[in-house]
């Protein structure tokens, strides 16, 4: 059943044909209505805040990008339905899901794993493409525009920047989402596709954690971060993990496009792409295409390569030339000769997923079956069976003798343990494979470390092992955000202390809990944070809200105000309109402030009267 709550007296209610029925919630862009449309079906309204007054020409476009919309397959999506203006105030109309937003769900119920994590990250990569596909970029891709409905994950609001930037006065105010802003629209760079897939691994990498990989503190802060810093991608693992950090490229063309992302999801990876240019080796360190497991044949590449966990150089390679295919109308294509040879394979592999359903492909096709692990297998085949113990990639040493610390290699070849301490976990798997040994099992603990940073390994850094033993790792969960609700505002901060936070800014509340006490916490308690955070507190002003009254009779206003806990006072104003005679002019306090104190507060109402009448004007009046 719709969760929403009662319209405001200043709500409308209706906008065209659609009957609005409640409030579904409220952002930045504008307030969403549950609604009826006039076939009975809930849809959902969303009132834009822009105004468009007397631009006829930024109201043709705002209506014909938001067309646009309507063309977006609708599967994994909210289909768009209608738009239309309603007195200057633009409103687009679509297809009700009921269902929480993913950023609710993370913060009643904690991060997603397992399935749940991979049903979402295919969906969502599904809408993407689809949205893509219809040539429009959603430039605000974030968890509160992704909802859970039913029967999966759905993507919401993709119209509605385009459609916003249509008019010069609203450009700024559509540029994303901070936290979920990839680094080229931090320079206000036009944002395309390959910002919308930056969003996309913000998001998964969020869902997977409770937190942005690039936090969610003060706005400088966090773009700093998005330009400079490696994202810390906390509980992701395995090919997921390595899919997500290539999504997070800086460099925008580095990125895997939205349909590039949905093949590697399931399992597709066997695209012709132009070989990539070749890139300098760091000494010391094998070529990407040396460590590439040289003993599967050339022809099980493909899924091979994805079935034991993505290569982030194979990955970021292959998407600077496989971005482009998810290259909208307006924008500029590569030269031919390159992705020409990709592009029969990519259209009839993603025609085939998303006419058939994304999620239905993923139970079907053999390539990935589990993100859980840091290996991520698909079925071996007799042809080719996979061996325990990977073939020792090109530059290892083998050795006879036994290694110091580390035992009898027993004849085989020998990998030394680097130092992987201090590092993220992606790097320091990196960092084994690249010495020839296996990443483990991922371990986490309490830490006063950065959130993902590795602490420790299960053998000595600088021991000779035989080439691929499993090196476990054990990585820093950072602390978590202690339970704050209830407690005073001082409370709360020396609970914040002993936990190794900080308070953050305090935001008032008017409510019926006492002064001062803890109503909400940003992140939400159980949020696993890296120490020194700040936590934002939403504290209790004792109070409450009066009822909106303006306009109604005496007799209706004085009800509405005692039904609300208030005492009603009338003072009579004189009128020359006849029309108000007896109603409420004036109120105090208004609707919007916050009534203090614990017994009934007093609600003063200014109540017209006609000239001509018995009572002299300006008579205050008490009411019991």
């Amino acid at each position: 059943m719709p969760h929403a709550q009662p319209l405001k007296p200043t709500d409308p209610s209706r906008l065209g044909d659609y009957e609005l029925t409640g409030r579904l919630g409220e952002g930045g862009q504008g307030v969403v209505y549950l609604g009826l449309a006039p076939s009975g079906d809930q849809v959902a309204v969303k009132l834009l805040h822009a105004a468009l007054i007397g631009e006829e020409t930024a109201r043709r476009r705002f209506l014909r990008e938001v067309d646009v919309a309507k063309r977006v397959a609708r599967f994994c999506t909210a289909q768009v339905l209608h738009a239309d203006i309603d007195r200057d105030r633009p409103y687009i109309v679509s297809e009700y899901i009921d269902g929480q937003s993913l950023h609710r769900r993370v913060a009643l119920s904690g991060p997603l794993s397992g399935g749940s994590l991979e049903r979402l990250a295919i969906g969502t990569a599904t809408a993407l493409t689809a949205i893509h596909q219809a040539g429009i970029v959603h430039r605000d891709f974030k968890p509160q525009n992704v909802l859970l409905g039913p029967d999966g994950p759905r993507v919401i609001d993709f119209g509605i920047a385009r459609a916003l930037s249509a008019t010069s006065s609203t450009t700024a105010q559509v540029l994303g989402t901070p936290s979920f802003m990839a680094p080229e629209q931090t320079t206000g760079a036009a944002a395309g596709p390959p910002a919308d897939v930056f969003a996309w691994g913000v998001t998964v990498a969020y869902a997977a954690n409770g937190w942005p990989p690039f936090g969610q503190d003060s706005i400088h802060a966090v773009l700093n971060r998005v330009l400079h810093d490696e994202p810390a991608l906390g509980e992701l693992s395995g090919a997921l993990r390595e899919l997500v950090a290539a999504c997070l490229a800086k460099d925008p063309q580095a990125r895997p496009g939205a349909r590039q992302v949905l093949l590697c999801l399931l399992g597709q990876d066997e695209i012709v792409a132009p070989p990539p240019a070749p890139r300098a080796t760091p000494p010391g360190r094998p070529d990407a295409a040396a460590r590439a497991h040289p003993a599967n044949p050339a022809g099980a590449a493909g899924r091979a390569d994805v079935a034991r966990g993505l290569d982030t150089s194979a990955v970021l390679s292959k998407a600077s030339h496989l971005a482009a295919a998810d290259t909208p109308p307006e924008t500029t294509l590569p030269p031919a000769g390159g992705w020409r040879r990709a592009r029969p394979v990519l259209i009839a592999a993603a025609g085939a997923v998303l006419a058939a359903g994304a999620l239905v492909a993923y139970l079907v096709l053999p390539g990935v079956r589990s993100f859980d692990g840091l290996t991520v297998s698909g079925p071996t085949s007799a042809a080719h069976p996979r061996s325990a113990v990977p073939p020792a990639p090109q530059g290892s040493t083998p050795s006879a003798t036994p290694s110091p610390g580390g035992g009898d290699t027993g004849g085989r070849a020998s990998a030394t343990v680097p130092r992987v301490a201090g590092l993220t976990r992606a790097a320091a798997a990196e960092r084994l494979r690249d010495a020839g040994l296996t990443p483990g099992r991922v371990r986490r603990e309490d830490s006063g470390q950065p959130l993902g940073r590795v602490l420790r390994a299960s053998h000595r850094a600088g021991v000779s092992v035989p080439a691929g033993t499993r090196v476990d790792l054990w990585v820093s969960y950072g602390t978590a955000v202690p339970p704050l609700v209830g407690l005073t505002t001082d409370a709360a901060g020396a609970r914040l202390g002993q936990s190794g936070l900080e308070p953050g800014g305090v935001t008032e509340r008017c409510s019926s809990q006492p002064s001062g006490e803890v109503l909400a916490t940003s992140p939400a308690a159980g949020t696993r944070v890296n120490v020194g955070s700040h936590v934002a507190l939403t504290v209790s002003e004792k109070g409450r809200f009066a009822p909106s009254v303006v306009g109604q009779t005496r007799a209706a206003a004085e009800s509405a105000a005692r039904e609300r806990g208030f005492s009603p006072v009338a003072i009579t104003r004189v009128i020359g309109d006849q029309s108000q005679h007896g109603r409420v002019l004036s109120q105090d306090p208004p609707p919007t402030a916050c009534a203090p104190g614990d017994s009934a507060p007093a609600l003063t109402l200014v109540i017209g009267e006609a000239a001509g009448t018995s009572e002299p004007p300006g008579t205050a009046t008490g009411v019991p």
